[in-house]
């Protein structure tokens, strides 16, 4: 948690959908498209804090959450593969530059990764020994999870394979009587938890600024649930692509992400842990084996993205995920490797500490003076007359543009037109609500603008 509240920019983050999360976090607004209600709440509530901006309260919160994945890890893998294993296993996700990048930003990409270790301890709970109680808690909180991030539904298959291959489906310890009102509350339970995302349709009521989609209609909720709602925005460039037609070249950049971020020593202990989980318990090597591939390569297969810039900064994020697992198999190589060979293991975790400074890893990662987001806003106010209309076109200008004057306060005297949303009846009523003088239409072409 030091480290990443030492590293972290002091101000918004010039990141994808930063400047739109302090905006709906701050103002319990509508995200994009599904609309990360569980994200906008936390993120509000840690906005209450009496800390510094509300761009800097959400940064700290996105370094506690990724703190608190680790100290979950740490706490998970200590009791099966030892201290060395699971020092390991937290030392290669821990200096992971896109994890590291991630617990400094304002998104909800920390969050993710702190579900995800909690359902992985809740399956490896119930693989131990299955309760009744527990499993119903794991339906439950998979479900509100989701609320924050839908990618999570990828791990569904491994984590049932971690959760019940070894109970109830090999010793028959599923309860016995009504079985099928077990599968029915278990169902409960999991829309339980989703029912979360009933805050889109009751906050689109309230009419908030921020109202992407406007869900407070049935069809609407639906469209952005389902992102159907997202428009031609970057992250659908994937469907002017043949299926598949991306894989190999991503799989590609993936493979460079875990050399520079794992390196020889973190993907050798990983090479050994799944050789040490083969010998050992196939089973659970199975649902793990689930949990990378639905994440790593189906992910990839399916996101099908062009390997340019504006389409990497999209998938990398998703690479923790199957980041997660891998560096569970690290920690497992560690154990092993402490056994066979006591002497070389602290060696092997103490180049795994040390080698994000021998690569240069720190350097690229201090942010403590990154103030690019606020230079560049600071740059278009000034230039700005008096009652003029700012119109953007990227998402992290527009969206940087909308926090510091929506959060921060500034120059309320200036109106900032979305060129990708201006058609969109939503934004054209979010305008209209504030008696806004822009009447927006499509702003394509010479006539439009």
């Amino acid at each position: 948690f030091g480290l990443y509240v030492a590293t972290m920019p002091p101000t918004l983050a010039p990141y994808r959908d930063a400047g739109e999360m302090g905006v709906s976090t701050y103002s319990l607004g509508i995200s994009h498209p599904p609309g990360y209600p569980v994200y906008v709440l936390a993120g509000h509530a840690a906005g209450l804090l009496p800390l510094g901006t509300h761009a800097w309260r959400l940064n700290v919160f996105s370094a506690l959450c990724g703190a608190g994945a680790l100290a979950f890890l740490f706490l998970l893998l200590e009791a099966g593969a030892g201290m060395l294993g699971a020092l390991a296993c937290v030392l290669v996700l821990a200096f992971n530059s896109t994890f590291w990048n991630i617990c400094g930003v304002q998104e909800m990409y920390s969050l993710t990764l702190l579900f995800a270790v909690l359902l992985l301890g809740l399956a490896l709970r119930l693989r131990g020994g299955f309760s009744p109680r527990t499993w119903l808690c794991f339906c439950l909180a998979y479900g509100l999870f989701l609320g924050n991030r839908t990618d999570l539904l990828l791990w569904a298959p491994g984590l049932l394979w971690l959760s019940l291959s070894r109970g109830p489906l090999s010793r028959g310890s599923w309860p016995r009587e009504h079985p099928w009102r077990w599968v029915l509350l278990s169902c409960a339970f999991g829309l339980l938890g989703l029912c979360v995302y009933l805050y889109l349709p009751f906050r689109s009521m309230r009419g908030p600024w921020l109202d992407w989609n406007h869900p407070a209609t049935l069809d609407n909720f639906i469209g952005s649930l389902t992102r159907r709602g997202y428009g031609g925005t970057l992250d659908l460039l994937s469907r002017r692509y043949a299926s598949g037609t991306m894989f190999l070249p991503n799989l590609e950049v993936y493979g460079r992400h875990l050399w520079e971020n794992f390196g020889l020593p973190g993907l050798a202990l990983a090479a050994a842990g799944l050789w040490s989980g083969w010998r050992r318990d196939r089973s659970r090597l199975a649902g793990e084996g689930l949990l990378f591939l639905a994440c790593g390569p189906v992910f990839l297969y399916l996101a099908n993205m062009p390997p340019n810039p504006h389409a990497l900064a999209i998938v990398e994020p998703h690479y923790l995920l199957p980041d997660l697992v891998l560096a569970l198999w690290a920690g497992a190589g560690a154990a092993s490797l402490a056994g066979a060979r006591p002497a070389a293991a602290p060696f092997a975790v103490l180049l795994l500490a040390l080698q994000p400074w021998f690569l240069g890893r720190w350097a690229r990662m201090d942010r403590r003076w990154n103030l690019m987001d606020l230079d560049y806003v600071g740059n278009v106010l000034r230039s700005a007359p008096p009652g003029a209309a700012v119109i953007a076109k990227k998402d992290v200008q527009l969206f940087s543009l909308w926090h510091f004057l929506r959060v921060e306060g500034l120059r309320p005297d200036l109106r900032v037109a979305a060129q990708g949303l201006s058609h969109s009846p939503w934004y054209q009523a979010s305008h209209a609500r504030e008696g806004s003088r822009l009447r927006l239409g499509e702003l394509q072409d010479a006539e439009g603008f």
